[in-house]
């Protein structure tokens, strides 16, 4: 097989190219538009969205946009989902209850049991929030994976009625945390 005959096959009207990178194979699906650039084929839709996924073995394993919360993405609004599925297939894992008697050693454990259920999801992404020390963990080793981890930006809406306060909370957007490594 040539280069071409191992970047390409036809899935419908998209070819479908493959880059390899670390491990990694990144697919862009794209009718007609194909670059080379040092070597790796580079592929541009309108909406310059990539797909990411894995090659485990000999298949090709898609990408999932982890909601790693205690908010159930059932409960979210359409805005939100859509954003999500730009990452992958939305799975959600609760996010733990953390016991505030736990030291460091056991955070430190949680984390690792965490990361674990969190990587055999293959993310395209995750959303993490829940308790600080915990959050702050899991987001610092997503990051030095390489792995987008996000928090859910939203407006806060408050509607007061004598003694009575409804809050209702409108998605915005996805903001990327950045580590410093």
């Amino acid at each position: 097989m040539n280069k071409n005959e191992n970047l390409s096959m036809m899935e419908g009207s998209f070819l479908i190219f493959a880059i390899f990178r670390k491990s990694r194979n990144y697919i862009i699906k794209q009718k007609d538009i194909k670059i080379e650039h040092r070597g790796l084929w580079i592929m541009r839709n309108s909406a310059s969205k990539i797909c990411e996924s894995s090659v485990k073995g000999d298949r090709t394993v898609d990408k999932t946009f982890v909601n790693f919360t205690n908010h159930s993405s059932d409960c979210w609004e359409e805005k939100q989902k859509e954003e999500a599925l730009k990452y992958g297939k939305i799975t959600d894992i609760a996010f733990p209850a953390v016991n505030p008697e736990g030291d460091e050693s056991y955070i430190e454990k949680l984390t690792e049991t965490c990361m674990e259920k969190i990587m055999s999801l293959h993310p395209g992404a995750v959303l993490c929030q829940g308790e600080f020390c915990l959050s702050y963990r899991i987001v610092r080793r997503l990051c030095e994976k390489g792995i987008p981890v996000l928090s859910a930006c939203s407006m806060r809406i408050v509607k007061e009625e004598g003694r009575k306060k409804e809050v209702t909370f409108e998605f915005r957007r996805f903001r990327r945390y950045e580590a410093e490594l």
